[in-house]
């Protein structure tokens, strides 16, 4: 399935926010996990939290932002030249 670009931003940033809400509601009842786990380590750590909040801000700017060059370039015709040296 083909997605375009901006979708794909959407997607990672609505990934993002359900981590960060995930670790939040870790944290908020179990406390900080301690293990060996790298993944039990990122769930309750209230520094990744800001980094995934931030993430998803990030990622959502960009489906934005590539949104509106989309429809900004759509209105334009471009032309595609090969050039054939041989």
């Amino acid at each position: 399935m083909n997605l375009k670009i901006s979708t794909q931003w959407d997607l990672v940033g609505i990934s993002a926010v359900v981590m960060a809400f995930v670790s939040f509601f870790v944290f908020m009842f179990c406390g900080p996990l301690q293990g060996a786990n790298l993944l039990l380590l990122g769930f309750g750590n209230p520094l990744l939290m800001i980094f995934y909040l931030l993430f998803s801000f990030m990622s959502f700017i960009y489906g934005y932002l590539e949104s509106e060059n989309r429809e900004l370039g759509s209105n334009e015709e471009r032309e595609i030249v090969f050039i054939n040296i041989s």
